[in-house]
């Protein structure tokens, strides 16, 4: 205490153990963790055959989306030039900007695909394991 007291420091108080938050286990933050996503309008998704479905059906449609807005930005590429120069760069301007919209379109659906692909073939894997483990399982009995 001698050294403490030459420091010149002030000595630190000692926190009260009644005010002291106690200690939060599992199923204290999957709770906190639940309550958020709820609040955010969140649902919650199990990891099985259920669950990955509904992962599977939500990218779905977000790709039909995404098709849906490809199709009707398809005229955006396709604006007719006039024959004045600043409405035929402003055709230009806007059939570029089309045309890289539509070609986002394109990646992210394609992109969406691959992601559904992978997806259901990591259902598929899943339940040929549960299904071999059943099965060893019944040949152990």
């Amino acid at each position: 205490m001698a050294d403490e007291e030459d420091s010149g420091a002030p000595p630190l108080p000692l926190p009260h153990v009644d005010d002291a938050p106690m200690p939060i286990g599992p199923q204290q933050v999957r709770a906190q963790s639940d309550a958020k996503a709820q609040a955010a309008g969140l649902e919650d998704i199990a990891f099985d055959s259920e669950g990955v479905d509904k992962v599977i059906k939500r990218l779905k449609d977000i790709r039909q989306e995404l098709a849906d807005a490809q199709e009707l930005a398809e005229p955006l590429r396709n604006i007719q030039k006039k024959s004045d120069p600043v409405s035929s760069s402003y055709a230009d301007t806007a059939n570029d900007g089309g045309a890289a919209y539509l070609a986002f379109l394109t990646k992210e659906i394609a992109e969406l695909t691959d992601l559904i692909e992978q997806a259901e073939e990591m259902k598929a894997e899943r339940e040929r394991h549960e299904d071999d483990v059943a099965a060893g399982l019944e040949g152990q009995a």
